[in-house]
């Protein structure tokens, strides 16, 4: 899923099945190793201020209506 890609890109999490006991393996992992949550976190914030902020989504939903504008006809 998409999400798994965001977290090896970014670095920035644990991706488990969505599994009760997986969950909780990782939120136990990341308290007993708390330098390793800090930079994930750290990771993660600068990964949503890269690429997923305001201007980079709206850029993103404006190419995709240009591409649907394209292949239908639909002209801007």
């Amino acid at each position: 899923p998409w999400q798994k890609v965001i977290l090896l890109e970014s670095e920035a999490g644990i991706c488990v099945p969505y599994e009760e006991n997986e969950f909780t393996n990782a939120i136990l992992y990341l308290l007993k190793h708390p330098k390793q949550a800090k930079t994930m976190g750290v990771k993660g914030r600068e990964y949503v201020m890269q690429h997923k902020n305001y201007e980079k989504v709206a850029d993103l939903v404006e190419a995709k209506i240009q591409d649907i504008c394209k292949k239908t006809g639909v002209s801007n």
